[in-house]
């Protein structure tokens, strides 16, 4: 967290961008860069915060090689997913966000063709066993089949309106999301109310609150389309 005095600049580098903040007297703040110029009204003792966020539309995530479940058993590991890094200028319990960063880029189309949502496209990051260290999110995720048949599974959609963020002295780690296999295309996914218990010292950063797991079926057609069926 960065301050900024009266009568004070203070210039910042937020992922190759150069800013400037001027604070021009207690109730402005001149903000430039190379491309452009504004000025916020703010008054109180001024800061600079970034922040860690999840997208605002779900997650397609693809699998370098399909997954084989037996039947009657899961695979668990920590997948990573990808986190937007948003820059606030802060006054007391005021805030206005200044600019944000997105380091994925790559879409994919989620749902029906006329009623579906963009999703941002990600390969699938994993390790077994011990969380790694990313400056994004580890989701706790267990794959399980529930059936008498061995299953496979090569892609899933997760959907960040069911996600809480914690950071831990070890990272940042989503709540426990389970994937139920029903046939290669078609998967419930179970959003937990708690993170993994190898978050050293968790503390909320964002709260959905759930008090019960959630439950959303989604089925991939064959041009790989994805369609949610129910909640």
């Amino acid at each position: 967290m960065e301050n900024i005095e009266i009568d004070a600049a203070l210039k910042l580098d937020f992922f190759g961008k150069e800013y400037l903040f001027e604070r021009l007297d207690p109730f402005a703040v001149n903000i430039t860069t190379a491309t452009s110029h504004s000025i916020a009204g703010l008054s109180g003792r001024l800061s600079l915060e970034m922040k860690k966020d999840f997208y605002d539309i779900p997650y397609l995530i693809k699998f370098k090689d399909v997954l084989h479940i037996s039947q009657k058993s899961q695979i668990k590991f920590f997948l990573k997913l990808p986190l937007v890094t948003k820059l606030f200028l802060k006054s007391n319990e005021k805030s206005i966000e200044v600019d944000r960063h997105f380091e994925y880029r790559r879409n994919a189309w989620h749902g029906q063709v006329n009623r579906g949502a963009l999703c941002v496209y990600a390969d699938a990051q994993i390790k077994f066993d011990l969380p790694f260290e990313t400056q994004d999110a580890l989701v706790p995720l267990r794959i399980l089949n529930r059936g008498d048949a061995a299953r496979e599974i090569k892609k899933i959609v997760i959907d960040p309106h069911n996600l809480s963020l914690y950071k831990g002295d070890n990272g940042l780690f989503t709540n426990k999301v389970y994937i139920y296999v029903l046939s290669l295309d078609e998967f419930n996914v179970e959003y937990g109310t708690q993170t993994t218990t190898k978050a050293i010292n968790p503390h909320h950063l964002i709260d959905r609150k759930m008090s019960v797991t959630r439950t959303v079926i989604t089925r991939f057609d064959r041009y790989g389309i994805a369609r949610e069926l129910g909640l």
